[in-house]
This record gives C-alpha cells, structure tokens and sequence, in this order.
C-alpha cells in the first residue's frame, strides 16, 4: 500500500508543459501537461502525444510544443 502511495504522489512528475502556438507562431497558452492541452481543444491525448512526436504538423489549427 505504501508503495502505491509513493508512485501516486510521484505522477506529478511525468506531466510536461505544452506550450500552444498559432500556425503564424504567436504564443496562444502554457498548458501543465499533455492531457491539459488536448482536453483545451477538445482532442484526445493520443492525437495530442501523436503531434507532439511529430507525426501531424498541426492539430485544430495551433501548434504545440513540449516547453
């Protein structure tokens, strides 16, 4: 039980910032973590993950990129 705390308490750990850009580059919004950045414009976190590895370009019409 104790070990499962531990791992709880670290999640906050693997949440990286995405930073959300105009195609223009403009600087849109910092978002705390993936799941924060799809759910902003209403995509999933596999197509969100799949644009940040650099498999679409764009995604709704912003960039987005790891800070």
């Amino acid at each position: 039980h104790k070990a499962n705390i531990a791992k709880s308490n670290k999640s906050h750990l693997r949440k990286k910032p995405v930073l959300q850009y105009t195609t223009e580059g403009l600087f849109v919004e910092k978002h705390n973590s993936v799941n924060d950045a799809a759910d902003s414009i209403g995509v999933t976190q596999g197509t969100m993950s799949s644009h940040l590895t650099g498999r679409n370009k764009t995604c709704k019409g912003y960039v987005f990129r790891y800070n």
